[in-house]
């Protein structure tokens, strides 16, 4: 018998949302294609596919709060898919999806000091399946006195196309900073059994690694094993709520970072023009949602 995979526990329940030109107001373009998020100092900041600016969001979500606002990026400029912030270096690492690279295209991560100057930029050192299907997120770690930065495929087996969206195969890889730069250590295998038909953020909170999908609209909730580079369990799945009509109501979620051990916050992407129409209810946004 085949095996249906990692069944989902429960519902995500939502505590709150807004979408994201309500809290910018006349900051920001309509169109905001979120793509990645973290939590600094008790705010979001929030990155896009389609401006060189970072959102800094106040995560009561009321419009015009006066810590909400849009802040330039001097780097690459677009492509931006995740963020992660390091608050013992005060830093931020923000993930360039894909750029065209002398070995075919790689995934960029730019380094930005706390007031926002671009201090470095690194390749990723594992070749891309596709021009647009890179890294998907990004997160910062430490690990007996080393740093690391941890970076989710978007496609199954970092692949693109059909071999990108046969489930089971999620893979992160692990990064490690060297002198002589930051160098690709280990992959992460997430669990066979989870059978996501892509990956679109990635966090990690001590030993518990959250990783959402935009397809599948769900999360998975995971532990990283404290003695190498894989997970320690199967974790769980959670949905994200859906329409009243029981369809798929959160049709583009991009980003995800903890808030505590119950809570994550997760930002939406523009909805697509061949998506029905009621994905647009949540698109754009940013939401927090409790783990039952």
């Amino acid at each position: 018998m085949k095996d249906a995979g990692l069944k989902p526990k429960a519902m995500l329940e939502l505590v709150a949302e807004r979408k994201l030109v309500a809290l910018l107001g006349g900051l920001a373009p309509s169109r905001l294609e979120a793509s990645g998020i973290c939590i600094k100092d008790g705010a979001a900041i929030v990155v896009f596919d389609n401006l060189a600016q970072m959102a800094r969001v106040d995560l009561s979500l009321e419009p015009g709060a006066p810590a909400t606002t849009l802040i330039g990026l001097p780097g690459t400029g677009l492509g931006f898919e995740g963020i992660a912030w390091d608050q013992e270096e005060r830093r931020f690492y923000v993930l360039v999806e894909s750029l065209k690279h002398p070995k075919g295209h790689r995934s960029m991560v730019e380094v930005y000091d706390e007031g926002l100057a671009l201090v470095d930029r690194h390749w990723g050192q594992t070749p891309l399946a596709g021009k647009n299907k890179g890294g998907e997120g990004i997160a910062h770690l430490r690990r007996d006195g080393e740093e690391y930065l941890l970076g989710l495929c978007e496609g199954n087996n970092c692949q693109a196309g059909k071999k990108g969206s046969k489930p089971g195969g999620g893979r992160i890889h692990v990064y490690m900073e060297t002198p002589e730069g930051w160098v690709h250590r280990d992959t992460i295998k997430l669990p066979k059994r989870l059978l996501f038909e892509d990956y679109s953020g990635l966090d990690v909170r001590g030993d518990r690694m959250a990783v959402v999908s935009q397809a599948s609209s769900a999360l998975w909730v995971g532990r990283l094993a404290a003695d190498a580079w894989r997970c320690e369990d199967e974790g769980e799945v959670y949905r994200f709520p859906p329409s009243t009509k029981g369809k798929t109501r959160y049709c583009n979620v991009e980003g995800v970072a903890w808030l505590d051990e119950t809570e994550v916050v997760v930002v939406s992407d523009r909805r697509k023009s061949s998506q029905p129409g009621r994905c647009a209810k949540s698109d754009q946004s940013i939401h927090v949602f409790r783990i039952p």
